[in-house]
């Protein structure tokens, strides 16, 4: 599902989470609904009907199709969630951007260890959502957290693509964007950026996990990681061998 461009007021922020709030609550009461009529079909009116027909089960089929229009609404509310809550979750990537520039002003630079401080916030509106409208967490919710984790991930392999093809070095190009010269090419600065790179990408499959999303069987995430890997290879010959800013990816031989 395309991502809507962002609009960060106030003021659609909160018209956004009215949203949010009135789909999760209707999902969950038609839900909730269903359920419950079906156990009361099930426990006082099929004991009636089995006195006076041979096949109550088809009374019980009615009755579900009656919930038919209802339960027809659950996908077009869910795509208004997975819309802002995917958005949101993209929005709070930008950060990823900033990830060079803060390496090359620490004092002490060592080989990162655990995953940047913003990864652990960019499944944090799913989790939002889902703290709230906790009935809806396993169904549809886990269809919604894949839906919005694949779109994530598609997005950001899609925008490295796009860098790569074009054909400009940047010094982080699975997420954001940051131009590098010849005179501030530092090997081992680049291999902290690739190795933060990998364990940023890791750190965000395993909230996707935590979340119910089966990581090994998707493809969009496999996609994502693979990037990763193929962009860590691929600084390996950039720091030994790039020399102006303008070099191209044709250069570099592969």
């Amino acid at each position: 599902m395309p991502v809507a461009p962002a609009d960060t007021s106030n003021e659609n922020i909160a018209i956004e989470d009215i949203t949010l709030s009135q789909c999760g609550v209707v999902v969950s009461d038609i839900k909730t609904l269903e359920r419950r009529v079906i156990e009361f079909w099930t426990t006082h009116i099929s004991v009636i009907l089995s006195e006076s027909e041979e096949e109550p089960s088809s009374s019980l089929v009615i009755l579900k199709q009656s919930f038919k229009r209802a339960l027809g609404l659950i996908p077009i509310l869910g795509g208004h969630v997975i819309s802002i809550l995917t958005r949101r979750c993209c929005e709070n990537l930008v950060a990823v951007r900033s990830v060079p520039s803060q390496y090359r002003a620490l004092p002490n630079k060592r080989m990162p260890v655990a995953p940047s401080p913003f990864i652990s916030d960019v499944l944090k509106p799913i989790r939002t959502f889902l703290t709230i409208h906790d009935s809806l967490k396993d169904n549809p919710g886990s269809q919604w957290i894949t839906e919005i984790f694949r779109a994530i991930c598609t997005r950001k392999t899609e925008e490295s693509l796009r860098r790569l093809k074009r054909g400009k070095i940047s010094a982080f190009p699975l997420f954001g964007s940051s131009k590098t010269s010849s005179q501030d090419v530092d090997g081992k600065e680049e291999e902290r950026v690739r190795a933060q790179m990998i364990l940023d990408v890791t750190a965000l499959g395993n909230d996707a996990r935590e979340l119910g999303v089966d990581i090994n069987q998707d493809n969009c995430f496999q996609e994502l990681k693979a990037m990763a890997s193929v962009v860590g290879k691929f600084f390996s010959r950039i720091c030994e061998q790039i020399k102006y800013d303008d070099v191209t990816i044709q250069d570099i031989p592969l």
